[in-house]
């Protein structure tokens, strides 16, 4: 059975001065509705009064003096009737008298800080001097309380509570702004949430590539940047964006991952965020797939192949052939395969034919034509050097 809650009290008092939440959060997990402030003050007086009882029946224990004093203003007068003098004041063990005015304090200040970082919704987050959370686990363990919360857990809850009252909302499944505040320092720094941006990536010039090793320099993400004024990015969903291939028609779903964004406000579906030789079409609905998803997309190209002295018919015939079957390169060192899913050509006369090639999103078209690395190739299935003239990647669409 475990023991009187104000026996508990009035054993912690005895030792150690503590501030009315301090002493009420050691015994948080008792009185439904209560804060720990008014939970400490209950027990404090509960304590003053059972002292005052035992004093008038000639029984006042030997450490009562320092019981009263350590209980703070609600025994002062206990005290002053028992002693005869005010008692000596006596800063709480755990937070010295700070936490307080700390949680009256900082509620207006991560209410800045979340609109500081164009917040609506936000969580707060908690740093507390080590040895301010020491001495707490000192008190619980030495006395065995087992209905405590940490002084951490009070503190993100009520700047929550209090700063919520002020505006933004709480969020604990996808908050705008982190706000981590620190005590007893005082101390704020902020974690906005990445800003995902999904849309239709396409590029019109040949000599613009997007690299997400180098993407800062791009326009694009150099636009996207400054919109959001963010600090960096990450693409999902590019793959690669091919030497001297322009992606037009459908384009390829992308998400930009914008770090650090002051402005939270997704442009519409349907935007276009235009920049020098590329743009995003904005579209919430994208599914933008990883590396681990290449087998379920496929790139469909319009080529135009150049076939050194063979005929439009053994092109067309190679074409028909490459269907449906399984190819393996080797590019930069890997080895890749993947399904030609599709192969048309139109002769456009003096060796030059027009070629759509739809193909797994793993495999690489210019190799597929040339047979670098690869095999079976349309070169090698047609016994002549066939050569990728200029290309244009159509679309990225998933395989049905």
């Amino acid at each position: 059975m475990s023991e009187d809650p104000v026996q508990q009290a009035m054993k912690v008092l005895a030792k150690y001065p503590l501030c009315d939440r301090c002493l009420g959060r050691l015994f948080a997990g008792l009185g439904r509705g209560l804060s720990n402030a008014e939970r400490g003050r209950a027990l404090k007086l509960s304590v003053v009064m059972s002292l005052h009882a035992m004093s008038l029946s000639g029984r006042l224990p030997e450490n009562a003096r320092d019981l009263l004093a350590n209980a703070g203003g609600a025994a002062a007068q206990v005290y002053v009737e028992l002693f005869g003098s005010p008692p000596e004041r006596r800063s709480c063990y755990i937070c010295n008298d700070a936490l307080d005015k700390f949680l009256d304090e900082m509620p207006q200040r991560v209410v800045d800080a979340v609109k500081e970082w164009g917040g609506s919704t936000f969580l707060v987050g908690a740093k507390v001097d080590p040895e301010v959370i020491s001495r707490e686990e000192r008190i619980k363990a030495e006395f065995g309380l087992a209905f405590g919360e940490s002084i951490k857990s009070e503190i993100k809850r009520e700047l929550g509570k209090r700063a919520q009252l002020l505006g933004p909302k709480v969020s604990f499944d996808r908050p705008d702004v982190v706000v981590m505040v620190s005590f007893p320092d005082g101390s704020v720094s902020v974690q906005p949430r990445r800003l995902v941006i999904k849309g239709l990536y396409r590029r019109l010039r040949r000599d613009l590539r997007l690299r997400p090793r180098e993407a800062l320099s791009h326009p694009l993400v150099a636009r996207l940047i400054s919109d959001t004024k963010s600090s960096r990015v990450g693409i999902v969903g590019l793959v690669r964006d091919e030497k001297e291939v322009r992606a037009l028609g459908l384009g390829i779903p992308v998400e930009f991952h914008l770090g650090g964004p002051r402005v939270r406000l997704v442009p519409p579906d349907g935007s276009i965020i235009e920049a020098e030789g590329a743009s995003l079409e904005v579209n919430s609905s994208v599914e933008a797939s990883g590396p681990e998803d290449l087998s379920r997309r496929v790139r469909v190209y319009r080529c135009i192949l150049y076939v050194e002295g063979g005929s439009f018919e053994s092109l067309q015939l190679a074409a028909t052939s490459l269907r449906g079957r399984e190819v393996r390169q080797k590019f930069m060192g890997k080895e890749v395969s993947g399904v030609v899913r599709g192969a048309e050509c139109v002769d456009m006369g003096g060796g030059l034919a027009e070629c759509i090639i739809a193909l797994d999103e793993r495999l690489h078209v210019m190799e597929l034509v040339s047979g670098r690395g690869t095999e079976p190739s349309l070169s090698g299935l047609l016994g002549t050097a066939a050569e990728c003239v200029a290309a244009d990647l159509l679309g990225v669409i998933p395989l049905r």
